[in-house]
């Protein structure tokens, strides 16, 4: 179906969102910090960024701004984050996501939202 760029170093998380996406058809590549998400995505041949806003090595804010308007890529972004500031959902739209979900998450939610964006 597609290939799903997660950058999130939570390896919970990462292995969770494979263990949702890939029975759903989606090859799913994993960075788990900011240099390496950012190498991802300059190599291209993703379809979906789900994408963690606090890394060890930079901010997720970062790499969407990067995206967006370095990169000028339109690939769909869904944010997901453990936390639950007010703010974080509204900002994630200025910056050009498409998608925001918090942790814990549903497997289920979070499908359907990859669903829906990618097809």
């Amino acid at each position: 179906m597609g290939a799903i760029l997660v950058i999130d170093d939570d390896p919970v998380a990462a292995k969770l969102l494979e263990l949702t996406l890939h029975p759903r058809g989606y090859r799913v590549d994993v960075a788990r910090d900011f240099t390496s998400g950012r190498k991802a995505l300059e190599a291209g041949g993703h379809d979906a960024l789900i994408l963690d806003i606090f890394l060890p090595d930079g901010s997720g804010w970062d790499i969407l701004k990067y995206l967006r308007n370095e990169l000028h890529l339109t690939l769909p972004v869904v944010v997901l984050t453990g936390h639950r500031q007010e703010d974080f959902a509204a900002r994630a739209t200025e910056f050009g996501a498409n998608g925001y979900i918090t942790k814990p998450f549903s497997p289920r939610d979070l499908a359907a939202q990859v669903e829906h964006l990618i097809g």
